[in-house]
């Protein structure tokens, strides 16, 4: 049984795909102090994980499982996460974007909310950036 993560196309106009070298297809988009959209080009140092983009892979494929109640259920899916990682390097607001099933979103929901604090995310422009992030997750049932 595994993870699959896949790249597919851009999730939303709102937000910005990061090239990350390795398998997670990953969006952002930059946040003022009250939640509200900002420009892309304002950020000047974007929030990184320690161990970059591929200890962010490493991660998440070794804290998601595969529910067994989803395996028993032949249900697949892909799951849409979305999270803040806040002014101060914090991983926050961890929800659903879009669902598959419950099971399958709330592995989601509780690998990202396990996630170590980031770099502090900074913009030339603007005091106190957050980044929002959107993370897709595939969960493929492997054939025999």
């Amino acid at each position: 049984l595994f993870l699959d993560f896949v790249i597919g196309q851009e999730i939303d106009t709102s937000f910005k795909r990061i090239e990350t070298g390795n398998w997670l297809e990953l969006s952002y988009s930059p946040l003022n102090e009250e939640g509200k959209q900002l420009p892309f080009l304002c950020v000047e140092e974007f929030p990184e994980i320690p161990g970059g983009f591929d200890a962010l892979a490493k991660f998440i494929s070794d804290t998601l499982k595969y529910p067994t109640s989803a395996l028993r259920d032949s249900v697949q899916g892909r799951v849409m996460t979305k999270f803040i990682v806040n002014k101060n390097g914090e991983v926050t607001n961890v929800e659903t974007y879009k669902g598959v099933r419950r099971d399958l979103d709330s592995v989601c929901v509780w690998a990202i909310s396990k996630l170590p604090n980031w770099s502090k995310p900074k913009s030339k422009y603007y005091n106190n950036i957050s980044i929002q992030f959107i993370l897709p997750i595939r969960f493929i049932i492997p054939k025999d």
